[in-house]
């Protein structure tokens, strides 16, 4: 079993490390079409009606729609999402507590995706194996390893949007849109994972390590 998972993870880290991108923003901005500049300009008008603000210093909030389309449709050579994209809006007592909270709602929801992406890629690397009596045994551990990641402290996300709105009654809304590199948090999760897989491969992370 500890040979299966040492190849497992082998497998799992090296095709993490293939994404690159496939189109910079420039190329993203000229896709855009005039329709979604346009819906792009109502959404902000909406906001505003609503009672959404910036912080002073940020971008304005057009410009951070932009931003946040923009991430959305960007691609890697392998035709995935560039980027791992995470949203929350938090009602709390004052900004400080609402910006607190949705910042960390927003990159579990973060490390869910990326969870699920890494429970896909190594049950797929799984059913490539032959493991026989093993099997059952390896989806365990490959579960095991999955969940971690999506309790991990994630760092190196970036704000796609970030406003806030007074809703009276000492209550203040913060919504923000967060988002990472897939490249980034793959190697997050690929160290998540080497420390789930310890004791089962200790001996081939001390080599690959080395």
């Amino acid at each position: 079993m500890k040979k299966v998972l040492c190849s497992l993870l082998v497998l799992f880290m090296a095709a993490a490390m293939t994404n690159t991108v496939k189109a910079d923003d420039k190329e993203l901005k000229k896709e855009l079409s005039a329709k979604t500049s346009k819906d792009i300009r109502k959404e902000a008008k909406k906001l505003e009606n609503d009672g959404w603000q910036i912080m002073p210093g940020k971008l304005p909030l057009e410009k951070q729609l932009e931003q946040s389309q923009i991430a959305q449709l960007r691609e890697n050579d392998e035709g995935e999402s560039f980027f791992i994209v995470g949203s929350a809006s938090v009602v709390g007592g004052n900004y400080t507590i609402a910006k607190q909270m949705a910042d960390n709602n927003a990159k579990l929801e973060i490390c869910r995706s990326l969870s699920d992406m890494v429970a896909t890629k190594l049950t797929q690397e799984l059913s490539n194996m032959d493991l026989g009596n093993n099997q059952a045994e390896a989806l365990l551990e490959v579960a095991s390893a999955a969940k971690s990641v999506s309790s991990m402290q994630i760092k190196g996300t970036e704000y796609l949007l970030e406003i806030f709105r007074d809703l009276g009654k000492g209550k203040t809304e913060v919504r923000v849109v967060m988002a990472i590199s897939r490249e980034k948090a793959m190697s997050q999760a690929r160290e998540e994972v080497k420390k789930s897989l310890k004791d089962k491969s200790s001996q081939y992370l001390k080599d690959i390590d080395a």
